[in-house]
């Protein structure tokens, strides 16, 4: 990074759980889609999780800087939000964010990608709908996961089913497909680690990419499936709650006098005061509904 550089961090909430009350619920903040309630108010579904995000341009609008298109081409690297699950007499399961692209499970398509398609949207979840059966709301991520995938239940297709979860994105990971300055891709096929460079210069080595399932990508889908590592230290199958930030201060760059010297939030709080000379910190940003 070059002295004086602003790094603007989004740090993902959680969908709102489904709800009979009413017809929808919000979903997670930074892009996850709500969740919508079958028309007979019999089942619910939850929303999507929003992404967490680091971006080099500030988004016009806080609480919604999916919208911002400037500002998601500027983004250097994207966790994704976990679809919102759908229960009904057939409960469907949603689909993890986090990884290069997300595969349906029973359904007849999903979403995530790194590419755009006619049923993606950069940076936000599909929203539900209200059917006979209870939507879940898509994942927020590189790409947003769809909501309403139609389940496959008995051999036919269902109109509801849970949403998926969005994809995931580092400038320097082999399989991931960075953009110019106007959003546009740098291929429709990823061949080589410099198609995912970001226009802003800002590469990433020796990254790491690892899915709500726990499961590692490359520049594919592996067998690795270790867990994901959660906030505390350990590692789970996907996130409940709203997602984090690890910052970590490393040694050696910090006795060059070459380290983080400001960090503030705008919306939200850290879990402790912000100190330049402690090793790291975590942070996490409070729920805010999108839905409007």
């Amino acid at each position: 990074l070059q002295a004086g550089q602003k790094l603007y961090i989004y740090v993902g909430g959680k969908g709102a759980d489904g709800n009979l009350n009413g017809s929808f619920v919000g979903g997670g903040y930074n892009g996850g889609g709500a969740g919508y309630t079958s028309s007979d108010k019999k089942y619910a579904a939850g929303a999507g999780g929003g992404s967490s995000d680091i971006r080099l341009k500030q988004a016009a609008s806080s609480k919604f800087p999916y919208t911002d298109e400037q500002s998601l081409a500027s983004r250097i690297m994207v966790a994704a939000g976990g679809g919102g699950g759908s229960f009904n007499e057939n409960a469907t399961h949603s689909t993890s964010g986090g990884g290069l692209y997300v595969d349906g499970i029973s359904s007849t398509f999903c979403a995530g990608g790194q590419v755009i398609t006619p049923e993606l949207t950069r940076g936000l979840g599909g929203n539900g709908a209200t059917a006979s059966i209870s939507q879940g709301g898509g994942g927020g991520g590189y790409f947003g996961g769809v909501g309403l995938v139609h389940a496959v239940i008995n051999g036919s297709v269902s109109d509801g089913g849970a949403g998926c979860g969005g994809s995931s994105y580092i400038s320097g990971h082999k399989g991931s497909i960075g953009v110019n300055a106007n959003g546009n891709q740098n291929t429709d096929v990823a061949m080589d680690v410099s198609d995912s460079y970001n226009y802003t210069g800002y590469v990433f080595n020796k990254t790491s990419m690892i899915d709500g399932y726990g499961c590692t990508w490359t520049d594919d889908l592996t067998e690795i499936c270790e867990g994901m590592p959660m906030q505390n230290g350990s590692t789970d199958t996907g996130n409940i709650g709203s997602g984090a930030v690890h910052i970590t201060q490393i040694a050696k760059y910090e006795e060059a006098n070459n380290k983080l010297l400001t960090l503030t939030a705008s919306d939200g709080t850290f879990n402790r005061p912000f100190d330049p000379d402690v090793n790291h910190l975590d942070f996490l940003l409070l729920y805010l509904s999108q839905f409007f």
